[in-house]
């Protein structure tokens, strides 16, 4: 969370950009008790901005709807409403276990070029339609680390 103080870039950015207003409207129009937008705030002086962005970018990763992760169709219509920069989607299909059947697999497709022609910190893997995870006592979601950004950052 960030303080309306007049110090951060984000909540700047978050009212010049209307988005507040613009989600109360979304809220209002759809009938919802709440809504929530959870992203990432990237740009220089932000975390060495790996991203090489010019300028700070939001990039949406999450919608909340009465405190309910949604599905990828309605993120990206809220998105699209909000005037917010969804996280990009790299693929989507129902046939991952065939396409990455083992640890390497999935380790290989999260190396190569990442945003902006950096390179990618890794992939994130979550269905399309949220599915309770027992085991995180919440949505399901995964994230794969490329190992050579690890080695390339010290991490």
């Amino acid at each position: 969370m960030y303080k309306d103080d007049g110090k951060s870039t984000f909540v700047e950015y978050v009212k010049a950009s209307g988005i507040p207003e613009k989600m109360k409207a979304y809220a209002d129009e759809h009938g919802l008790s709440t809504i929530v937008l959870q992203g990432e705030w990237c740009g220089e002086g932000i975390q060495k901005n790996r991203l090489k962005l010019k300028k700070p970018e939001w990039f949406v990763f999450t919608a909340r709807i009465d405190d309910k992760r949604t599905d990828l169709t309605t993120l990206r219509k809220i998105c699209e409403y909000v005037g917010c920069q969804m996280v990009p989607v790299e693929e989507e299909g129902d046939d991952l276990l065939a396409r990455y059947p083992d640890e390497s697999a999935l380790l290989e497709r999260a190396e190569g070029v990442g945003y902006n022609g950096t390179t990618r910190e890794g992939i994130v893997i979550r269905p399309v339609t949220p599915v309770h995870s027992y085991i995180l006592s919440g949505p399901l979601s995964m994230k794969v680390i490329n190992n050579k950004y690890l080695m390339k950052n010290d991490e």
